[in-house]
């Protein structure tokens, strides 16, 4: 499950969110690279439960576009462990600066 700050109705598994995946160059790639920082992690074992919060960077590098960061912001995430795999439960993307993004979204 993905959740957005701005509100909207929340989409749900892969094909929910198949519309916000960056435009790919010819060779079918994306030229981005969304950088993780800072994470803290806190695990509860008895309820096998976890929740997450880090930093996000997106970097996009185009041959007409010099590489550069396009967005920042904040993870929050909720794990859960089922059959004794840990696996995402949730995950709440809250983007705080926005670059040029214009080549990156559909």
């Amino acid at each position: 499950m993905w959740r957005s700050s701005t509100r909207r109705p929340i989409p749900t598994g892969s094909s929910a969110v198949s519309g916000t995946e960056p435009r790919p160059l010819a060779d079918g790639t994306p030229r981005t690279q969304h950088v993780v920082s800072n994470i803290a992690i806190e695990v509860d074992e008895q309820a096998g439960a976890a929740v997450s919060r880090s930093y996000v960077t997106v970097l996009q590098a185009l041959p007409d576009l010099p590489l550069q960061p396009i967005a920042a912001g904040r993870y929050h995430d909720r794990f859960e462990c089922r059959d004794g795999r840990w696996r995402f439960a949730e995950r709440r993307v809250r983007i705080r600066f926005v670059g040029d993004v214009s080549r990156h979204l559909r």
